[in-house]
């Protein structure tokens, strides 16, 4: 498959860029079942959660939005699937840390949400080939490895 062409508009690189310094402090429980992080959301039991700090490059690019509304003490409403257990978030704090001007990052942002983008489009079009594929075992051939 050749390089997949993605666009950038200035209003990403923008955005982007808007939120590039803020760094959120987050207690943080997980849990092996998905209904098990669900009931925490509705009840974060704080005295069990570890703590973590991310920026928002770190995080996935649909909790962006959500996570920047929240304020301190709030909860990120959906669990979040992580090498087979479920994350769950609590705000407990934003701080912002300085970043260089936008004329000096701008490049880099760029390749960044390019390859975001890129990302993505190539998760769609796999996810799209193992729907459309129909894969048979060869019982036969399975047994002859034993």
């Amino acid at each position: 498959m050749s390089e997949i062409k993605v666009s950038i508009v200035e209003k990403e690189i923008t955005s982007y860029y808007e939120n590039m310094g803020k760094v959120f402090r987050f207690k943080v429980m997980s849990f092996a079942k998905e209904a098990e992080a669900i009931d925490a959301v509705r009840s974060f039991p704080s005295a069990e959660a570890g703590e973590k700090t991310l920026r928002v490059a770190d995080l996935p690019d649909e909790m962006i939005d959500d996570i920047s509304a929240l304020k301190a003490g709030g909860v990120y409403q959906r669990p979040v699937p992580f090498n087979r257990v479920f994350l769950v978030f609590k705000l407990e704090g934003i701080r912002n840390e300085p970043v260089p001007p936008l004329s000096e990052v701008r490049d880099e942002i760029r390749r960044t949400l390019e390859e975001k983008k890129r990302r993505a489009e190539m998760e769609m079009w796999l996810a799209e080939l193992k729907k459309k594929a129909d894969i048979k075992l060869n019982e036969e051939l399975l047994r002859q490895g034993e």
